[in-house]
């Protein structure tokens, strides 16, 4: 699943962002006419995303992709490393720029 990018800032708890996204696929399921095959396969993602976000299944895979480099996820096990968190870095695309407001000309 893929969210829109979200323009204001915040401060959040996996969790949240679970239940949030729940919240929002169901407001999606009333007010667009899907095919009844998208609709049965939106609604067993919701209930698999409800076991997720009340902790009753486990474990979860959640990737954050953050192209302007502020989101910080807070280490439970610090100054340990947390074995279940991967942190990668990547080089921006040119339409990740733009829409940072960035110049590409000069990328």
């Amino acid at each position: 699943m893929t969210l829109p990018p979200n323009k204001r800032s915040e401060i959040t708890t996996i969790e949240s962002i679970l239940l949030r996204s729940k919240e929002d696929l169901h407001e999606s399921l009333k007010n667009n006419d899907m095919g009844e095959e998208h609709v049965t396969k939106m609604k067993a993602f919701l209930e698999k995303l409800d076991l997720y976000s009340t902790g009753v299944k486990f474990p979860v895979t959640l990737k954050l992709t953050d192209p302007s480099g502020n989101s910080n996820i807070k280490n439970p096990f610090a100054p340990s490393l947390d074995k279940h968190m991967e942190i990668r870095y990547f080089k921006r695309s040119l339409n990740e720029l733009k829409e940072m407001g960035y110049s590409i000309e000069n990328a």
